[in-house]
């Protein structure tokens, strides 16, 4: 566990890493599906999905819905005429 480190302690306590997973446990959804979205934090909110044991059947539908997002706007603001 990361808090176990003296460094990762400093950082952040125990105390406010469980509550800042419980609130990703209750929106993980929604992290995953507008995180994919923000330069350079994608890596990480997936990241995050992993070490959250996030259900992987769970993950791939939101990802998916994310490709279809990300897909839709930008083709969806093409002119084709």
């Amino acid at each position: 566990m990361l808090v176990q480190y003296k460094t990762f302690r400093r950082l952040i306590s125990p105390e406010k890493l469980l509550k800042l997973e419980e609130k990703f446990r209750r929106r993980e959804a929604l992290v995953v599906l507008f995180g994919g979205h923000i330069l350079g934090v994608r890596t990480q909110i997936f990241l995050v999905a992993g070490v959250a044991r996030m259900s992987v059947t769970k993950f791939l539908r939101v990802d998916a819905a994310t490709a279809f997002l990300t897909v839709a706007l930008y083709w969806g603001d093409r002119s084709f005429g």
